[in-house]
């Protein structure tokens, strides 16, 4: 794999062995649910399954995690040699775990674009992500899972084509940005919008819903700068928590897909 292709999406990582020991309190390690679950919830190892994926050709490309006692949402994503988009970026399921009953077990379309190292989630309108229940967990439901995912991956590639093809007007474009806005949790009326959809590379300039979702995507995952109704500067925080992260991502796709139809 080429320097480029080893690129990580900020804010993720990924050691060597993501089972060395070196992190405190590592969800990846986890050998046994919290005592505060249910008797009837099933643990499922995040080891055993990156170890299935492994089997299946996926490899583990980056982690997340935030959790303080190794017990909490964690995050991984896959990538297979065979699995990318034209363009060349690759395709990734995306998977969320968690040892505490705080998240379900779930796993989505992502992508990894080369260009700028920037970690998209297929929105949910297009296809659902597909969920394997804390109840017995076996390496067949991980197939049965990563296959109902690539049944749908031609309307990935259908719904990408789409977005780097359509330009927006200037009302779409603007019901977009309104809408990236209040995804965000910022208030319309004291945000300047154009403050966090600036291109920071040539890929990412023009009208197009493709660049558009991207440059905007970047900036309210990674945080950005602004000046409010009182000209005070201020700052929008990067967003670090695994599952607002992944939540962020996923509706602004489905926004975008929807305001571009």
């Amino acid at each position: 794999m080429s320097n480029s292709e080893n690129k990580l999406i900020p804010d993720w990582n990924i050691p060597v062995d993501p089972f060395d020991g070196e992190f405190k309190n590592n969800p990846f390690e986890a050998i046994a649910p919290s005592v505060n679950v249910s008797s009837k919830y099933a643990f499922i190892s995040t080891r055993q399954f990156i170890e299935d994926m492994a089997t299946l050709g996926w490899n583990l490309s980056s982690t997340k995690s935030r959790s303080r006692t190794g017990l909490g949402k964690h995050a991984m994503r896959f990538r297979h040699d065979n699995y990318k988009c034209p363009s060349g970026d690759f395709v990734e399921i995306v998977a969320l775990n968690a040892h505490d009953g705080s998240s379900s077990f779930v796993l989505q379309f992502g992508i990894f674009r080369l260009v700028c190292s920037n970690g998209l989630v297929i929105g949910k309108v297009l296809v659902e992500p597909v969920r394997i229940r804390h109840v017995g967990y076996t390496a067949d439901k991980v197939s049965s899972a990563v296959n109902t995912l690539l049944s749908q991956l031609e309307k990935v590639h259908t719904a990408i084509a789409k977005l780097q093809t359509t330009t927006l007007t200037e009302e779409q474009y603007e019901n977009f940005k309104l809408a990236a806005t209040m995804i965000r949790g910022l208030n319309p009326a004291t945000t300047a919008i154009e403050q966090f959809n600036t291109a920071r590379r040539e890929a990412d300039k023009g009208y197009t819903a493709w660049a558009v979702l991207n440059r905007i995507q970047e900036s309210l995952v990674n945080g950005f700068g602004y000046v409010n109704e009182k000209n005070e500067i201020r700052r929008a925080r990067a967003i670090k928590g695994v599952k607002s992260q992944l939540d962020l991502n996923t509706q602004l796709f489905d926004a975008v897909l929807q305001i571009a139809a």
